[in-house]
Formats: C-alpha cells, sequence, structure tokens
C-alpha cells in the first residue's frame, strides 16, 4: 500500500490484497488448504476443552461437546490453539479491558477466548490481558469501517461541538477511547473532495460507504455541520485552526504534524461515527517457540498457540497497537508453532 502511511510509519510498510478485505485474505487461506492433501479441514465443529495426560501434557481436544455430552475425543501427538481473543466475550472485556467495555464489537461473535482459558486452566501465565486493538472511525449507523486512511490523508475527528479532540496522527486503536469519551459517544470525520477523489481512486471499500449514505456533503462547511447536527460556528474554528496549523503557520494545539492533503477547503464531506472494539492483543505468556509458559517459566508440553491466543507485542492498553500487529502474531507465532511442531514430532517427541 503507497497512497498513505499509518500513524508512526516513516516508510511504506504495509502489505494487503488488492481489496484490502479481510475476506479476500481469508479466501487465500482457504485455497491454499484446500491444495494440501494431508491437511483435513473440519468446520461447524467446536472444540470444547483440552485433553491431558497423567503427567499434564497436552494429548488432544474434545470437539462436538463436552465429555459424556456428545463430545468425541481427537488425539494428537501436539495441539495448536489457533483461535483469536476474547473480544466476542462481554465479561471478559469488562474484567480485562474496561477502556473499551460497552462498545461497538467489530470482530468475530467466536472470539470468547475459549483458547486463552484452557490454557490458563493448565497453569499458562498471562501478559498484557488489558490490550487491545480498538478503531476510532465505524460508519454509524451503518456499520461500515471508515478507514483511517481518512485522517492519514489530511481528514480531522470532531465531536458534537465542531471541536478537536484528539491527534489523528496516534493512529486508529489510539482513537478509539477518545472517540467513546465524547458526547453520547460519537464523533465526525470531516475532510474535503481531494480526500474524497483520491479514496474513491485507491480504497474499493469507500465507494460502498458512499453508496450506503454514510458520507454526506460536498458543500461548504455550514451546511455540512447542518447536516451532521454539529455546531457550526465551532467546525468553522476548528478548521480554520487545523488549516493554519497544517500551513505551519501555528503548532498544532493537539500535536499533529502530517497533515497529508491538508490544508483543508471546500467542498466538504463528512461521516458520524463511532468507537468499536476489534480484538483483544493480551494473551498467553509464550516462549520463543510459540509455547504458552507457566508463571515460573516452564512450557507446557506438546501445546502451541499463537493469533490472539498468544500476548502480542502491542504493550498494555491501546496506544501501543499498531497496524498489522494482530495479523503479526497470527502469521508469525502460527509459522514459528508449526515448524516447532513438526519438528518434535519427527525427533521423535
Amino acid at each position: 500500500m503507497t497512497d498513505f502511511l499509518y500513524g508512526g510509519q516513516s516508510v511504506y510498510r504495509f502489505h494487503a490484497p488488492p481489496s484490502r478485505s479481510g475476506e479476500e485474505l481469508i479466501a487465500g487461506f482457504m485455497a491454499a488448504v484446500a491444495r494440501q492433501p494431508l491437511i483435513t479441514l473440519v468446520t461447524s465443529t467446536p472444540v470444547t476443552g483440552l485433553i491431558t495426560d497423567e503427567a499434564g501434557a497436552v494429548a488432544g481436544v474434545w470437539a462436538g461437546g463436552d465429555p459424556g455430552q456428545g463430545g468425541e475425543a481427537i488425539r494428537a501427538r501436539k495441539v495448536i490453539l489457533a483461535n483469536n481473543g476474547f473480544g466476542g466475550n462481554a465479561e471478559m472485556v469488562r474484567r480485562y479491558c474496561p477502556e473499551i467495555a460497552g462498545a461497538l464489537y467489530f470482530g468475530h461473535p467466536g472470539n470468547t477466548g475459549d483458547g486463552i482459558r484452557w490454557g490458563m486452566e493448565l497453569g499458562a501465565a498471562t501478559r498484557h490481558m488489558d490490550a487491545f486493538q480498538g478503531h476510532g472511525s465505524v460508519a454509524y449507523p451503518h456499520g461500515l469501517l471508515v478507514t483511517w486512511a481518512i485522517m492519514e490523508k489530511g481528514g480531522l475527528l470532531v465531536n458534537s461541538l465542531g471541536r478537536r479532540f484528539t491527534n489523528e496522527n496516534s493512529g486508529y486503536s489510539a482513537a478509539s477511547v477518545e472517540v467513546q469519551a465524547q458526547p453520547e459517544g460519537l464523533a465526525y470525520v470531516v475532510f474535503d473532495e481531494r480526500i474524497y477523489r483520491d479514496m474513491q481512486a485507491h480504497d474499493p471499500n469507500f465507494t460502498e460507504l458512499v453508496e450506503s449514505g454514510a458520507v454526506r456533503g460536498g458543500c461548504d462547511l455550514e451546511p455540512l455541520a447542518e447536516t451532521l447536527r454539529v455546531d457550526g460556528p465551532g467546525l468553522a474554528e476548528t478548521v480554520r485552526l487545523y488549516n493554519q496549523a497544517a500551513r505551519g503557520e501555528i503548532p498544532d494545539a493537539w500535536g499533529r504534524t502530517q497533515f497529508g492533503f491538508a490544508p483543508l477547503q471546500a467542498p466538504f464531506y463528512g461521516i458520524r461515527v463511532r468507537a468499536a472494539l476489534f480484538h483483544t492483543q493480551g494473551g498467553l505468556a509464550v516462549n520463543r517457540n510459540a509455547q504458552p509458559l507457566r508463571e515460573d517459566g516452564t512450557p507446557i508440553r506438546n501445546l502451541f498457540c499463537g493469533g490472539g491466543v498468544a500476548v502480542g507485542i502491542s504493550g498494555n492498553g491501546c496506544r501501543g497497537y499498531s497496524p498489522g500487529n494482530g495479523l503479526l502474531t497470527a502469521l508469525g507465532w502460527g509459522r514459528i508453532a508449526g515448524v516447532t511442531a513438526a519438528a518434535q514430532i519427527q525427533a521423535g517427541e
């Protein structure tokens, strides 16, 4: 992706399929699995727990139900927990991530923390359980993602008073709790015609936003404020100061240093948005082989994990998240777990 830089990045580092969608990414993985004759993919068969031997080593999983309740024991020499975090478990979110509790959940409903809980039941330690990836711009009430590229290209976020409340360069995850704290939990993305046209040229998902009616305006600031139900004088003053900062005439009040296409000019556009939780970043402590660790540092034998089950690299809260951190633990730890598990089996372990 070479049409914009995410906050914190100085060179282009982000890779995505042409549609920039997770759907296309998963379709590619599914096609790759179908080409492998030694892989059996079983769907609609939820795992309900881990099987352990007398020594406490993992020996397989229970699938399709609990023991004695229709569950089937699937024995395995190695088990890799590849399910996600606990974003879909409201109780766990309230307990571990209270900053974002109550926000819209924009992830898969199956992310209920099962893998983390199974590891904890075997004595695995956890780290950074308060870490999560939030997002500060999901179109409301349309429920469509508003890519942060609009902000990186020069757009800004305001509240119902027409005032900014965050440094948009800090990124979409850090902005999530700031948006959540605004009146009625609502904010408004404001941008101009140049950003609108650039988004049309580079992001296929922007067209869906336009067609849904989420993108309003194409006019001066005063009628845009009326359309969005934002304070007009407040918005006009905010854009005036923002444009001065973009031209280098004054320091930006929120510390922003990268302004994309700004200063902004009519016609203007706006999108009403809410904050959302995308996925959690905390999880089981692991060693360099993706093996869950007990508090004493010893690994749980025959068990591996990645993705949202393993602790990520974002640190605490939402502000350490950088775009791609979730996929990093999925693809990085996933490969390490697979390679290590295979090597142990080949070595007779």
